[in-house]
């Protein structure tokens, strides 16, 4: 088994503690995580690209990866529907598409070693509903 050569060059050990996970959590990767590259690009001060090549170009910012994480990974979204659960506790609120990933970038920042069980979401075209409640 291969591991990773962006391991390979900072090491297991300083990649864990970055993450806050047992280096032989790490050890068991063939590739980066994808809910792991923005937090590794921006803690060692490198491109996405040099993490993970086949989904990033050289020119792919750290911003456009959070995005790009944003849209593939559940587990993003479901850390930032519990971040807005929390904040907005029994309030109605409905926002469009791009607050809501802007919302989302935000509380992925805030919220970063969470990963206890995904929340739903609904989704109405355009729109998102937050807190299990029906907006206007």
């Amino acid at each position: 088994m291969t591991i990773p050569p962006i391991v390979q060059k900072y090491g297991i050990r300083v990649i864990a503690d970055i993450l806050d996970v047992t280096p032989s959590a790490i050890s068991q990767w063939r590739k980066v995580p994808l809910s792991r590259v923005v937090i590794l690009a921006n803690a060692l001060q490198i491109t996405p690209a040099q993490i993970r090549p086949d989904l990033f170009t050289p020119e792919t910012t750290i911003e456009e990866a959070a995005q790009y994480l944003i849209q593939h990974d559940p587990r993003t979204r479901a850390r930032a529907t519990r971040h807005l659960r929390k904040k907005f506790k029994g309030e109605t609120v409905t926002i469009r598409r791009v607050e809501w990933q802007e919302i989302q970038t935000l509380a992925r920042a805030i919220d970063q070693n969470s990963t206890k069980k995904s929340l739903r979401h609904q989704d109405h075209k355009s729109r998102k509903t937050v807190c299990g409640t029906k907006g206007v």
